[in-house]
């Protein structure tokens, strides 16, 4: 059908993450924001949700139209010093596909509250941050005049339970491996020279196909029709525009 695609050990979104860090692409579309965690820097979603992913397209030059919601880990870190590091704390406490029950009583604004209180250094690893918030709000480390009243309210959620900590433990096992995850991601290492080819669409085979699944209707849809003819520009799109990259 002229669709490049790739191979992934594991998480979609961690082997798109690779490619770019690679410099293999300029970015990812995808509705799962894990992507960001697994170290991707630029997704692109369309804005409205009864927008199709594959309708998410670009202006000349690579240029992002209104339609389209870019989140881009460099705006985040620059302009709301919210690293990546962060960001997995935050998803952890709120629940995740490996951290399914996260920490009760933590919803969005909460876990923003946390991360701006105890994340201390650039390069703080997520379970710092984590192990921080609980020793703190569990009475571990005294209070001091100089606490703001966001991390003094936090220790009082915890103290009645309203955040309740009893059955986290930051440097647990689980919760190291649930981190690693995302931090260190299973991947195929790709080089260019491992990218699939260009190649135009057999419209032959995909009708072909489109018949088989059809239960034997020979005949295209007017939509199947128009896919067809929209991957036949994307393919001249691809042959003149050589730098035209994208994982989605």
């Amino acid at each position: 059908m002229g669709v490049r695609w790739m191979e992934s050990k594991l998480e979609g979104e961690a082997q798109c993450a690779q490619l770019e860090q690679r410099g293999l692409v300029h970015g990812c579309i995808a509705r799962d924001f894990d992507y960001i965690l697994f170290g991707g820097n630029n997704l692109y979603q369309a804005r409205w949700l009864f927008i199709s992913l594959q309708f998410v397209e670009f202006g000349f030059g690579g240029k992002v139209q209104s339609n389209i919601l870019h989140l881009s880990m460099d705006y985040l870190d620059e302009t709301l010093c919210l690293s990546r590091s962060c960001l997995i704390a935050m998803t952890i406490m709120i629940g995740c596909d490996y951290a399914q029950k996260g920490i009760p009583g933590v919803g969005l604004v909460t876990a923003l509250e946390i991360v701006s209180e105890f994340y201390l250094m650039k390069h703080d690893h997520p379970q710092v941050i984590l192990d921080r918030f609980k020793s703190y709000t569990t009475e571990m480390l005294p209070v001091r005049d100089y606490d703001s009243n966001v991390k003094r309210k936090l220790r009082l959620s915890v103290t009645r339970n309203s955040i309740d900590l009893r059955n986290f433990n930051p440097n647990s096992d689980a919760m190291s491996n649930a981190i690693n995850i995302y931090m260190m991601p299973v991947v195929i290492e790709y080089s260019r020279t491992q990218l699939p080819k260009k190649l135009p669409p057999n419209i032959q085979k995909t009708e072909k196909c489109a018949t088989l699944t059809k239960g034997g209707r020979t005949a295209c849809s007017k939509r199947e029709r128009v896919a067809m003819e929209r991957m036949r520009m994307n393919a001249l799109l691809y042959k003149h525009n050589p730098d035209n990259r994208l994982c989605g």
